[in-house]
Order: C-alpha cells, then sequence, then structure tokens
C-alpha cells in the first residue's frame, strides 16, 4: 500500500473534520426544538441556540430547581479547545403572564437600601447577587405592584428586605426598565420635501424658553421629523446659547462653543464662502460626531442662500437589503486638515441596530458627508468590494439629493433652525455678498444630552407625547427614486 500523499492526507482531514461539524449541527438542532415546549417561548432565548449551532457542540448541562425554574447552561466545546457558556432561561418567577429570571429581578430593585436616595446610584453590585437568589414571598398589591421577600438575599440585607416593583415596571414593554427610550432615529417619521413642508414646526421663542408645554413639543418634533424651527429670537450673538440651553449643555470644539457662518476671506471652511454648499452633515471626521445642531440667523439680506435640508433615513429606507448590508458594512474616510487641525476617522454610512423581528436592521445613525471625505485608497485585491460600495453609495446619493426629497427654506432673521445632525444633511445654495449679508450662528449639542431631556419630558407628560401615533405608525412611506 503505498503513503498517502500529503494532499490526500489534508482531503482527509478536511473530511473527517466536515462530518465531525455536520454531527454538531445535528446535535445543537436537537437542542433547540427541545426550546418549543419551554414555558417561556423565548424567541431570545431560542436565538441564542441557534447562535451557538452555527460552530459549537453541547457537552455538559446543569440544573438547579428555584421556585419552579429550571436554568440550563451549557458548556460548550469548540474544535480549537476554547469554551464557551449559554446561559437559557426556561422557567424563573412568575408574575402574572411573566417569568423573571430571579438574579435580573433582585438587580432591579430600587428601594432606598439598594440605591442611594440623593444620588440614585446602586448600593450594591450585580456579581453580589448569589446566583441561587429565589423569592420567599410575593404579593400583588391593590394598585398593581408587586412586593416580592427573598430567600437568600444578599450578604447584609437583613430578613425584612423586601422589592416592590410597579406594575409598568413589569409590563412587557417595559423591557426590564423604567427610563429606557429607543434613540430618536428608530420612532422617525422619515419625510419628503412635500411632507416636512406641510409637517415643519414653528415655534414661538418665548413660548420655546417659558413653557415646559412647548419645550416638550420641540422635543417631540425632534423626534419624530429631526427639525424645528424657533422663530423671534432676540438678535444677539447669545442667543442661540440661550435656545441650545434648554436641553443642556452644549458642545465646545475646536471651532469654540458658538461659531459663525458668514463669507470670509480665505475660509478655512466651504461654509464660509458664498459658494453653494453641498448636502452634507457635520464633524464626521471625530469619532462622535454632535447629535443636534442649531443655526440662528442673525442677518440674510444676500441674495441666494437658502438653506437645504434632506432626511438621510428617508433616502435609506428605500434602498435595497443588499445596498443596505453594504452601506452598514463598508466605511467612508472623513478629515479636516486645515489651520492646524488634522482630524481623521473612519465611519460606516449607515449605523445599525441588531436585526430586527423581520429580519431587517433598525437605523441609528446615518453618516454622509462628501465635502469632508478623505482619499481612501485600496490594493487591488480589495477593489471590487470598493465598487460594490461605491455603487451602493450612488444610489443612496442619488435619493438623497433628489430634488423631491430636498427642503428648501430661506431663514429670515430671528429664526433658529435644530436639526438632527446624526440623521439630516444640510447645505446652503451659493449667494451674493455683494449689496447684502448673510450671518448664521451656530452651536452643536450631543446626542445625550437630548435624550436625556426626552426620557426627563417622557416621565413628566406620559409617553404619547414623545411617540408617533398609530397613522405614523402604521405608514408606508416611498420616497422618490
Amino acid at each position: 500500500m503505498q503513503p498517502l500523499r500529503s494532499s490526500q492526507r489534508l482531503a482527509q482531514r478536511m473530511l473527517s473534520c466536515s462530518q465531525g461539524r455536520i454531527s454538531a449541527y445535528r446535535s445543537q438542532y436537537r437542542q433547540y426544538t427541545q426550546l418549543s415546549n419551554s414555558p417561556l417561548d423565548n424567541p431570545a432565548a431560542k436565538a441564542s441556540a441557534i447562535e451557538g449551532a452555527a460552530s459549537d457542540t453541547p457537552s455538559a448541562q446543569e440544573t438547579s430547581p428555584s421556585n419552579g425554574a429550571t436554568h440550563k447552561v451549557m458548556t460548550i466545546r469548540r474544535p480549537l479547545g476554547a469554551r464557551k457558556a449559554y446561559y437559557m432561561l426556561t422557567g424563573g418567577v412568575r408574575i402574572g403572564t411573566r417569568l423573571f429570571e430571579p438574579v435580573l429581578l433582585r438587580d432591579a430593585c430600587t428601594c432606598s437600601m439598594c440605591v442611594d436616595p440623593s444620588s440614585t446610584q446602586k448600593n450594591f453590585q450585580t456579581t453580589d447577587i448569589p446566583p441561587n437568589i429565589d423569592i420567599k414571598s410575593q404579593k400583588t398589591l391593590s394598585n398593581g405592584d408587586v412586593r416580592i421577600k427573598w430567600k437568600n438575599d444578599l450578604p447584609g440585607f437583613g430578613a425584612d428586605h423586601v422589592s416592590v416593583f410597579s406594575g409598568e415596571f413589569l409590563h412587557p414593554s417595559s423591557d426590564y426598565t423604567s427610563v429606557d427610550i429607543p434613540k430618536p432615529l428608530l420612532k422617525a417619521r422619515a419625510w419628503n420635501a412635500e411632507m416636512i413642508k406641510e409637517d415643519i414646526h414653528f415655534l414661538n421663542y418665548e413660548d420655546y424658553m417659558a413653557s415646559d408645554e412647548t419645550f416638550n413639543r420641540a422635543l417631540s418634533e425632534l423626534v419624530k421629523n429631526g427639525i424645528l424651527i424657533v422663530q423671534g429670537v432676540p438678535n444677539s450673538e447669545q442667543s442661540v446659547e440661550d435656545v441650545a440651553g434648554r436641553f443642556g449643555n452644549i458642545r465646545d470644539t475646536f471651532y469654540g462653543k458658538t461659531w459663525d457662518v458668514r463669507s470670509v476671506p480665505d475660509a478655512t471652511n466651504v461654509a464660509y464662502t458664498s459658494r453653494y454648499l453641498g448636502l452634507h452633515m457635520d464633524l464626521l471626521y471625530m469619532a462622535n460626531p454632535p447629535g443636534f445642531q442649531l443655526l440662528h440667523c442673525l442677518k440674510n439680506s444676500a441674495q441666494g442662500g437658502s438653506s437645504l435640508f434632506a432626511d438621510a433615513l428617508f433616502a435609506a429606507r428605500g434602498l435595497s437589503p443588499e445596498d443596505i448590508h453594504t452601506l452598514s458594512q463598508a466605511t467612508i474616510a472623513y478629515q479636516y486638515k486645515n489651520a492646524g487641525e488634522h482630524y481623521y476617522y473612519q465611519h460606516p454610512v449607515i449605523e445599525s441596530a441588531k436585526r430586527s423581528t423581520f429580519g431587517l436592521p433598525s437605523i441609528l445613525n446615518i453618516n454622509y458627508s462628501p465635502p469632508f471625505q478623505a482619499p481612501y485608497l485600496k490594493h487591488s485585491a480589495q477593489a471590487v468590494s470598493l465598487l460594490k460600495r461605491n455603487s451602493a453609495l450612488r444610489n443612496f446619493a442619488e435619493r438623497v439629493e433628489n430634488p423631491a426629497n430636498v427642503f428648501e427654506y430661506k431663514m429670515q432673521e430671528g429664526d433658529c433652525v435644530i436639526f438632527n445632525n446624526r440623521r439630516l444633511l444640510h447645505g446652503r445654495t451659493a449667494f451674493s455678498a455683494v449689496g447684502g449679508e448673510r450671518w448664521l450662528k451656530g452651536t452643536y449639542v450631543d446626542s445625550d444630552v437630548v435624550e436625556s431631556r426626552v426620557r426627563v419630558f417622557r416621565e413628566r407628560f406620559g409617553t404619547e407625547k414623545l411617540q408617533r401615533d398609530e397613522r405614523d405608525k402604521s405608514e408606508e412611506v416611498s420616497s422618490t427614486a
């Protein structure tokens, strides 16, 4: 018998490895199908099992009964010896029709022993909770709250410690948190030019500054449309800070806390000229671009100089799934190299959340700023993927720049436009600097600051003012290609 050649030995090893993987897949599939009888019927748990089935084989499991709960731990052996554990709840603390993991429920206690009333910070660590913690008793109160006593609580917590959870907190829509709210783009109403002309909100400056009801409307509009205009703002260079101060602290950049948009000689930014300024987003050459931008019109007597806005979300939602995937994976480099500064960063055009129930990703942010794109050369091996990226980018740009999708507005003195810089692109038509003047004062506010205001006002005024109505929820937007 002749000895096997190295290529033959390699082929045999590959065949053996493939057969082993097929066996692993079958074993993991059987494990997954058993979840169908789980009392939780939890899609997330099933998804975790499917994820494990992609490359791993369960080798052991451990169960511990607790209040009717079964906690299953699968230790996974990987081909190279690495180990990974998947933890899946197939029972738990039943409250109404829901099941809760005891450790997570205990971790959510906000009594004065667990959370400091003054600082609102936790007085214990999640890792302090006994992994086998169980409830001693539970009682539903007349107001719908649920009171729980623990059998084996954290060290230092006496037998008299109880956790009380509101019915609202335990409701399925709460997703185990009383303060979470999706990022604005997830609740957005995508628009084209015709739609926003009919729906854009103009708010009075005095009401915006003095009335919390009016400011709550402003927050709602920024969540929904990503843009609003405050009118009657005093003609002062300080005013834009006052308008932004309603949200909280403003963003200080190398441009300063505030900055001027006006035509100047030897401009270090195309915005500081009278030329046409194409649609773009600001500061994408930074790792964390500002979430919102404010522009206050101090003077605008020049011929031309209309402001342009386009909803990138509207454009993105009309792309093919393949283009969305491509623009979520491929990055574009941006830079600012001028006036003694050199900023550089790469972003994907579309930043997506995890895939939704229907298999399509939720869009969190969009990054697109052609005037500030940096050279992006790659070797020939990556040329195909780069061409694919450019094809998807071209489709996106055509939708963004389609005149039917661009809202044009000539700002008047006293107007202050507020818009989402991670969703809307903005630009400007050319204007004549002869016989007139165009002067805007601008500033930035971070997304976290605005989202904090949204949460605070949601708790104060209720969720309905910060959510789309049923008409918007069911509306199918079909943009012009």
